[in-house]
This record gives structure tokens, C-alpha cells and sequence, in this order.
């Protein structure tokens, strides 16, 4: 009987430690949207029309399968070095001269997070940390820092400039 006891007792703490699990990832991306949002509409805009950014260096190779930021709308940023895969949906988006965050709903975040992986070398980025339990990165280039971060089906990427 204690041994029973003890099996249900693990059980539902393993229950709980996941469910937990899920509820700081899913707060992580909110918090990070938050926070792009805030610090986003907080800058004011004193350029008309679009901003303009160094042309990518020659070496930047987007992967077959993936899309360049620009064709998901965003007009700031590293919008031709930094892409997605050619699936993805994004819910919400941010996009300010010094802040763009994207909601992702598809693909799942593994999915998202092996392309970047794979993607951001090529397209010049350098991944600063990368826990792929988490399903978690950090990247740079040229001025401008990311993240990276989901759980299964949700997931969230923002990038900043001069941080």
C-alpha cells in the first residue's frame, strides 16, 4: 500500500512539474511580447516613409525552405537576413524602427527552432545561447540582438536594435 502511495504520489508531482513547465514558457513568450511592445511604443518615429538598413553581406543565403522577414510584412529590422520557415503563420506582430516581435502559431516551436538553428549561420547571425530543451535561443548581428522561444504549438521571436 505505501508503495502505491508513493507511485501515485510521484505521478502527480510529474504532472504538476509539467504543467508548470508549461505555464513559465507560455508566460516567458507573453512577457517577452510584452516587453517588445512596451519598449517598441515607447520610441517615437521620426522618420517618414521606410527606414533604411546596410544590404546583407554577400554570403547571406536564406534556406529554400524558409522566407525572409520582409514577406511576413515586417519593414524594419534585418528583414532579408532573418527568416522563418516557408509554413509559418504569425498571429500578432510588432513592427517598430527599433523592436519587431512576431507570435508564431505554425509550425510547432521544435520545427521553428531547428530552422533557426540551421538558418541563422547562414544568413551571417551569430547564436549567442541556444538551451534546446527549452526550445530557446539568442542571436545578434550587425547592431541588432534576438530571441527565440516556444512550446509546442506557440512560439515568439523579437528582435532589437542596439542591445
Amino acid at each position: 500500500m505505501a508503495q502505491g502511495i508513493a507511485i501515485r504520489l510521484t505521478f502527480m508531482y510529474s504532472q504538476v512539474s509539467c504543467r508548470a513547465q508549461v505555464i513559465r514558457r507560455l508566460l516567458a513568450v507573453v512577457v517577452l511580447t510584452l516587453l517588445t511592445t512596451v519598449t517598441g511604443c515607447g520610441a517615437a518615429e521620426h522618420t517618414h516613409g521606410r527606414q533604411t538598413f546596410p544590404p546583407p553581406p554577400a554570403k547571406v543565403r536564406i534556406p529554400a525552405d524558409g522566407v525572409a522577414l520582409a514577406a511576413f510584412g515586417f519593414s524594419h529590422g534585418p528583414t532579408g537576413a532573418f527568416s522563418l520557415p516557408r509554413s509559418t503563420v504569425i498571429d500578432t506582430r510588432v513592427d517598430q524602427p527599433n523592436a519587431l516581435t512576431g507570435v508564431i502559431t505554425s509550425p510547432d516551436a521544435a520545427t521553428v527552432a531547428a530552422y533557426l538553428r540551421r538558418a541563422l549561420p547562414k544568413t551571417d547571425f551569430q547564436i549567442t545561447a541556444d538551451q534546446p530543451s527549452q526550445q530557446s535561443l539568442t542571436f545578434t548581428i550587425r547592431g541588432w540582438s534576438g530571441s527565440f522561444t516556444g512550446i509546442g504549438t506557440q512560439s515568439a521571436f523579437t528582435l532589437q536594435q542596439g542591445r
